[in-house]
């Protein structure tokens, strides 16, 4: 059977499609889900649905973008704590700073935790050091975690933390995920725990 030469590009562009699908979206046996890739950026300054603001000059925020889904399409609990974005040139690997997701028309916040009791009782509510902080349990060789301290009370009076964030359960959700990082970088890996999702190239 011969085909025509259009039919033989049709046929190639189609694989190479599914090639670059297939090779952003990873199956996370162990937590039950599917996590695909869908779009990075920078995040604007002006409007976002973070509340987390980052001010200094050398660092930018990255917005990255994933559809999961749980893969029995059941409600499970999906922990956030294991994203990270490494840059290998530096030898860094970033936490993110704030995580969201869309439910209809509305952002919720995954909840942000401190093992760190606040000074204020009216901040309590972020003390949780009862929840294991997952992002320290992953290794890569050669590489440094950096952990962005987040202010939870004023600049007079500063209530200084490292945040991570209280596992929730979902079944399908776009989630979206901001990470400080280098003004002058261009490019990334997305990690999700030891599983390498997608590289990143910053726009």
């Amino acid at each position: 059977m011969k085909f025509k030469t259009n039919n033989i590009l049709l046929l190639l562009v189609f694989f190479l499609a599914s090639f670059i699908v297939n090779s952003q979206t990873i199956v996370i046996k162990e937590d039950n889900a599917q996590l695909k890739f869908i779009k990075s950026k920078k995040a604007s300054k002006i409007i976002n649905a973070s509340n987390i603001y980052i001010k200094s000059k050398g660092l930018k925020r990255i917005l990255v973008k994933i559809k999961m889904k749980s893969l029995n399409n059941k409600k499970q609990l999906f922990d956030p704590n294991k994203f990270s974005l490494i840059d290998f040139n530096y030898k860094f690997r970033y936490r993110p700073t704030d995580i969201l997701f869309q439910n209809f028309t509305d952002w919720w916040h995954f909840k942000k935790i401190s093992k760190t009791k606040p000074k204020k009782k009216l901040n309590d509510y972020i003390y949780s050091p009862d929840i294991d902080d997952v992002f320290l349990d992953y290794d890569f060789e050669g590489i440094k975690n950096v952990e962005i301290p987040i202010n939870i009370n004023t600049k007079r009076n500063p209530d200084i933390h490292i945040i991570h964030f209280k596992p929730k359960e979902l079944k399908s959700r776009n989630i979206y995920i901001y990470f400080p990082f280098p003004s002058g970088l261009k490019t990334a890996v997305l990690y999700y725990g030891n599983e390498k999702i997608t590289d990143i190239d910053f726009k």
